[in-house]
């Protein structure tokens, strides 16, 4: 389950049932490599932080429910989101509602860039 809510308004939430599609738990390390002049390279690794995570979140949801979802991302520039890993401030990026051609099929995919 996803809780997301506004953090100006605690009592305004909704909460979600992720599918098994759902990319909630992608990490990656601030990593980059440049070429040498020599034909080695040079990595540079600035470590692991949350905040380079992107949470994609897959759901059924009802028309009520999608309702709510757009208000959400079109009025608040933060969200606070709880996954079974933690409790997450997020931006919201994106907000697709893609019709179905199946029943293990989405009718609903929020992007989420983590904040803090």
């Amino acid at each position: 389950m996803i809780s997301i809510s506004p953090q100006v308004q605690s009592s305004y939430f909704i909460l979600l049932r992720e599918m098994a599609s759902s990319r909630l738990k992608d990490y990656s390390r601030r990593v980059s490599r440049a070429a040498t002049l020599d034909g080695a390279s040079v990595i540079n690794d600035s470590g692991y932080t949350d905040t380079d995570r992107t949470l994609d979140i897959r759901v059924r949801i009802t028309a009520a429910q999608e309702s709510i979802i757009s208000y959400l991302m079109e009025t608040y520039s933060l969200l606070t989101v709880v996954t079974d890993e933690g409790y997450y401030t997020c931006a919201p990026k994106t907000w697709r509602f893609p019709p179905v051609a199946g029943p293990d099929d989405p009718n609903a995919i929020l992007t989420l860039l983590i904040a803090s």
